[in-house]
């Protein structure tokens, strides 16, 4: 098969993980709603929110990364050094579990606000507001009535992170807390990756 019939049968399936990731979010939503511990009023108008802000973004972020995997592995490709096609596929598949996703999509909630036309559409009829309440990032639902968001140092986002670095190896996290695994070239790779990924999705550079 020639390169460029190998370029479109990775995106080919790329976009087939989407598509089931994206059909499947809202059952992976309301698990995370139905397990989350906050009070109802977060769970029932918060999360839902935030969750919804936050599909676009994480899905634009995986689409970065692919494309990001494949421009690495084109300028790469007399180096001996690329990253695998099942790697950029799966790129943070642990996100989309629901032990992440409540955690990760309102500690973000804010940011997303301005990253998506979702999240603009919010911003617009003012249904959330980006609002900065003791130096944290928090959004500011129905007009003042209700403030959502996960502090830095919130024990929930704490988890979720540590949780996920210890399973990521495209992330320097991964080796401190898990001391001697060695460094794959592919993961250093996808970890270049993932930086322009997160460069176009969450900063639109």
């Amino acid at each position: 098969m020639t390169l460029a019939g190998v370029v479109i049968l990775q995106r080919m399936l790329f976009f087939l993980w989407i598509a089931c990731a994206v059909i499947l979010y809202p059952v992976l939503a309301f698990v995370s709603v139905v397990n989350d511990t906050a009070d109802m009023l977060m769970r029932l108008l918060a999360l839902p929110l935030a969750l919804a802000a936050y599909l676009p973004v994480l899905c634009m972020h995986k689409w970065g990364v692919f494309r990001g995997g494949q421009r690495m592995n084109l300028l790469l490709q007399h180096s001996g050094l690329h990253v695998p096609a099942r790697r950029l596929i799966c790129h943070d598949w642990s996100k989309f579990s629901p032990t992440k996703l409540g955690p990760y999509a309102l500690r973000w909630f804010n940011q997303n606000l301005g990253n998506n036309a979702l999240g603009n559409l919010f911003a617009r009829l003012q249904i959330a507001q980006p609002v900065v309440v003791d130096g944290n990032h928090f959004v500011s639902l129905f007009g003042g009535r209700l403030t959502a968001g996960h502090a830095w140092d919130a024990p929930e986002w704490r988890v979720a992170l540590e949780h996920y670095f210890s399973r990521m190896d495209h992330h320097l996290e991964y080796y401190q807390l898990n001391a001697g695994a060695p460094v794959e070239d592919a993961a250093a790779v996808e970890m270049v990756s993932d930086w322009m990924g997160a460069c176009w999705a969450y900063d639109g550079k």
